[in-house]
């Protein structure tokens, strides 16, 4: 009767494949959740892949040992200490990942930066130019003589203009 429940609960299994060596195990489902951010190229594409073959290729992506897991109907197992390789591997990319959007989000504030501080030097080089010029006219006759008949100048156009209307 303990055989009979035992066997159904799948405890006879387990204990068969762990000593087989291989005591961790995961759906092909939870793998490709967890793992497919390593070999994100694989699935750039879009195209349908089953569970067992997408597992397959990522793990062959990543170059882990084939010794270390074995593929089953529904499952992938995992000797010992090899989900650790796994999250390691997981990790760096997600870490690379981060990094590479972070890096992306400096940018992009930095260059908003630039282009205000860049806007900024151009008005000061237009300034400049600008004061360059009065220092150097200021004290010649014709500009001298321009200034002091241009508000009459204006003062007579805007009667003129008043009379006609």
């Amino acid at each position: 009767l303990v055989y009979n429940q035992l066997t159904c609960n799948g405890v006879l299994e387990g204990i068969r494949i762990c000593q087989k060596g291989f005591p961790n195990r995961s759906l092909y489902g939870d793998f490709l959740q967890r793992y497919s951010v390593c070999a994100a190229v694989i699935f750039a594409t879009g195209e349908f892949m089953e569970g067992k073959e997408a597992t397959k290729r990522i793990l062959e992506h990543i170059k882990l040992d084939n010794k270390r897991y074995a593929l089953g109907l529904n499952k992938v197992f995992f000797k010992a200490g090899t989900l650790a390789i796994l999250e390691e591997i997981r990790d760096d990319k997600v870490t690379e990942i981060f990094t590479m959007m972070q890096s992306r989000a400096r940018q992009m504030l930095q260059r908003k930066i630039f282009i205000k501080l860049f806007g900024a030097k151009a008005a000061v080089r237009i300034l400049q130019n600008n004061i360059r010029a009065w220092f150097r006219l200021r004290h010649d006759w014709w500009i001298k003589m321009y200034q002091a008949i241009k508000p009459k100048l204006t003062g007579g156009m805007a009667e003129e203009l008043l009379k006609e209307t």
